[in-house]
């Protein structure tokens, strides 16, 4: 399903970005700001999941809890290491 609706590679591209955002950091390098296509993808990961909670609220929720959660733990407090991998 996330194949199919793209969503793996739309978190993959995410996840890159905010890698290459700490590395730069770490380097002492600037920031540059978001581009504005991130609303445009939170749009666009919505939409299939919005779908789906028309036909079984509950795997949207089972999807959310074993993909989003540990997805979010490790991108928030996991080391550069750990995300890449």
């Amino acid at each position: 399903m996330m194949a199919a609706f793209g969503l793996d590679e739309m978190a993959r591209l995410r996840f890159e970005k905010q890698i290459a955002r700490e590395k730069a950091a770490a380097r002492g390098e600037k920031l540059k700001e978001r581009d504005a296509r991130s609303a445009e993808d939170i749009g666009m990961r919505l939409i299939p999941i919005i779908e789906l909670c028309r036909y079984c609220p509950g795997m949207v929720t089972a999807l959310g809890v074993s993909v989003g959660l540990t997805a979010a733990a490790i991108m928030s407090k996991g080391t550069i290491a750990q995300k890449e991998r």
